[in-house]
């Protein structure tokens, strides 16, 4: 499925689309095996219900109000420690991102599902492609094979590939979200987003790595906010020890269970090259352009975040 993407600036505004771009990319060579493999150190996959809000009768005269999703309880609870240590892994975190002004990665996904799947664990599906981002808000998602998809976004504008309806989509961006989009994208499992962001946004803890591997932080991320939810259930994010460069992600499916249900995509980056200063001599990677025979459209604005792992639906703001 073609890795979606939209951008949002403000929690209460709605999407004219609801998802378009990837997943974050952008959704682990060495460690893609380990993300793959459920370990019995991980948090629970299952998250507590949440909570019924009793509704109002409405008055007579009076306007109804849309009703709010219910809050997201919290999946766990970190001890003192715990938490100055996340607080501290993610600074320095921060601290890295602020150097990268380019970066390049070879991507490798792979797509489990437990349902139509293999039975014996492996990969429905592997793909090859590329993932590349400019500061402050350019990048580019390509898939190549039999399944190829691609996003790119230049800072004004996102382009999603439309493969089966040889299609380029243009979605403009509004104004005030030119510079930040990605930042407030899937992105900022990568680089870009500030601690203060990413804390808003996520419910985050380090865990520890598989047996056997010491230069690699793992840090999960929980979403607070619904618009999130319905994306993905957790996400892993596996950065290494040396440089706090990403090495790979996993995504889990809001199906995923960790007992009948698995489905979660896996993505390992490798070849990575930060700040090539020899970047400008290949180009412009994010200048979109339909291929030969396809059919331009422009949509309407996006005004929302970036979403993992879903088709792009049309609607209104």
């Amino acid at each position: 499925m073609l890795i979606d993407w939209a951008f949002r600036q403000n929690p209460g505004r709605e999407p004219v689309v609801k998802r378009i771009c990837l997943f974050v990319i952008v959704s682990i060579s060495t460690a893609a095996v380990g993300v793959a493999q459920q370990q019995p150190w991980r948090g629970a996959d299952t998250q507590p219900e949440q909570p019924v809000q009793a509704s109002q009768p409405v008055q007579a005269n009076q306007p109804v109000q849309p009703s709010q999703p219910a809050p997201i309880r919290a999946p766990f609870v970190l001890t003192p420690q715990q938490q100055k240590y996340i607080d501290q892994l993610l600074a320095v975190w921060e601290t890295k991102n602020k150097t990268i002004k380019t970066f390049s990665a070879s991507v490798r996904r792979f797509k489990y599902d437990s349902v139509f799947g293999p039975k014996d664990g492996k990969p429905m599906h592997v793909d090859d492609g590329v993932v590349k981002y400019a500061r402050p808000d350019k990048g580019l998602f390509r898939v190549d094979g039999d399944r190829p998809e691609q996003w790119v976004c230049d800072g004004e504008s996102v382009f999603q590939f439309e493969y089966k309806e040889r299609v380029l989509k243009e979605y403009k961006l509004p104004p005030d979200m030119r510079g930040q989009a990605i930042e407030d994208g899937p992105l900022p499992f990568i680089f870009t987003a500030s601690a203060e962001k990413m804390k808003r946004r996520f419910w985050l803890r380090a865990v520890p790595p598989p047996a056997g591997v010491s230069d690699q932080y793992w840090i999960e991320a929980f979403p607070r906010h619904q618009h999130d939810a319905a994306s993905f259930k957790r996400v892993e994010i596996v950065l290494g020890a040396k440089d706090l460069l990403p090495v790979g992600i996993q995504m889990y499916s809001t199906s995923h269970d960790g007992t009948t249900n698995f489905n979660r995509d896996s993505f390992s980056f490798y070849n990575v090259v930060v700040n090539d200063p020899l970047g400008f001599l290949k180009g412009d990677p994010f200048a979109a352009r339909p291929p030969f025979g396809w059919k331009k459209v422009v949509e309407r604005e996006r005004s929302e975040p970036a979403r993992v792992g879903a088709k792009p639906t049309t609607g209104q703001r």
